[in-house]
């Protein structure tokens, strides 16, 4: 529920003037605290999301499977006018289209635990796939997923 308090307390943590424009209008940060990804965030009972707060202020509810995205691509913007619905599908065109989704294939991703060497050998390993992901130090899952060219299709 908005109330007063949190309509005044939210709109005191927002610099409408900032250096950081889309379409020729700034974006409206937020100056308080953010979450690990970046996004404002505000105590409204629990913690809620800046952006989703503004929308739900202004505009109204946010539909079910429905997410508030950026058109600027700056997570503190609350900016009603840079700020769009749609869904985790939309998200990730959106992200894809702007050149922000990461690239990193392989052995070049940070998170990798196997070298392309390895994959190689896995794809041709007998036995267990059990036994295979202890060998490798994975789990049974990644070597299936790998046999089947579900993950690490590039090599």
């Amino acid at each position: 529920m908005i109330t007063k308090d949190l309509n005044r307390r939210f709109w005191s943590k927002v610099n409408k003037v900032t250096s950081t424009f889309y379409n020729g209008t700034c974006c409206h940060e937020w100056t308080a605290s953010v979450d690990t990804a970046g996004y404002g965030q505000i105590r409204n009972g629990k913690l809620a999301l800046a952006h989703r707060l503004v929308w739900e202020m202004l505009v109204g509810p946010i539909p079910d499977g429905e997410q508030v995205l950026h058109r600027c691509d700056n997570r503190r913007c609350v900016n009603q006018d840079h700020l769009f619905l749609g869904t985790n599908d939309d998200n990730i065109a959106d992200k894809v289209a702007k050149g922000r989704a990461s690239r990193l294939k392989g052995a070049t991703n940070g998170n990798s635990k196997l070298t392309d060497t390895q994959v190689l050998e896995i794809r041709t390993a007998i036995g267990s796939q059990r036994a295979i992901a202890r060998q490798y130090g994975v789990n049974q899952r990644l070597v299936w997923a790998i046999k089947h060219k579900v993950m690490w299709s590039h090599i």
